[in-house]
């Protein structure tokens, strides 16, 4: 997507987040919504990365289901607050940004990884380095 907006001397960060990196095929079946179907939804671009159609619509049709998880939570939370409660609950501005900031209540640990990043994510990384440089741009990477 920022191909579309790359202009000659622009400098592009890209800060990949783990999960992209060990996904093997682009289609994050993991957490997450990164070269998903969803988030190619999400942003009004379905086809993404060239996910096919039938992965498409099944994905997104699964964006209607809830886990047990979510459910049992606002379950117990309409009973013992009277009011679900959340990410999604709280007021919104009108730009959609969240009116309240919660603070991380619980110990913070160190995530480790046994792999390399996979070879499909280099590869992207690796083409979309290629495609900016012809643009006339700059890709630098970075792990946080």
């Amino acid at each position: 997507m920022i191909l579309e907006k790359a202009r000659q001397g622009d400098v592009i960060l890209l800060i990949p987040e783990y999960l992209m990196l060990m996904d093997e095929d682009g289609f994050n079946r993991g957490e997450g919504l990164w070269g998903s179907a969803p988030f190619s939804v999400a942003i009004g671009k379905s086809g993404l990365g060239g996910i096919p159609l039938k992965t498409t619509i099944k994905d997104t049709w699964l964006l209607g289901i809830l886990g047990m998880r979510p459910v049992t939570k606002s379950m117990v939370d309409l009973f013992t607050k009277g009011r679900m409660t959340g990410y999604l609950s709280d007021p919104i501005t009108n730009t959609g940004d969240a009116t309240i900031v919660k603070e991380k209540t619980g110990k913070w640990w160190q995530m480790t990884f046994d792999s390399a990043g996979s070879a499909h994510s280099i590869k992207v990384i690796e083409k979309l380095k290629k495609d900016l440089e012809a643009k006339g741009g700059t890709l630098v990477v970075s792990l946080l």
